[in-house]
């Protein structure tokens, strides 16, 4: 694998979006993907769209979210709202990549 500056900003671009994603500061992400609690799955929309499907928690804490190149999608409860939402319900957050 050629390591180049731009690899490192999509990885620090896409780090930084799973720990907004999950609703954890970044250092605390790197926690737990070290003790492999945060589940990652690479997947397609039904428009053939990739993105990361991020899951971490249980209960009412629990997080899962779509995480797309431009955009987060919150599936069930929104980081930060305590009401327990619809499955079916999902809540649009854009990203805005690091520099």
């Amino acid at each position: 694998m050629s390591e180049t500056p731009e690899l490192y900003n999509e990885v620090n671009v896409l780090f930084g979006s799973l720990a907004k994603a999950l609703d954890v500061p970044e250092d605390t992400l790197a926690g737990l993907l070290e003790a492999g609690t945060v589940t990652l799955e690479m997947a397609r929309d039904d428009q053939g769209a990739p993105f990361v499907l991020a899951a971490h928690g249980a209960g009412e804490t629990r997080r899962v979210a779509r995480v797309y190149k431009d955009r987060i999608l919150h599936l069930g409860t929104m980081p930060g709202n305590a009401p327990a939402l619809e499955p079916e319900a999902a809540h649009e957050q854009q990203t805005t990549p690091r520099r």
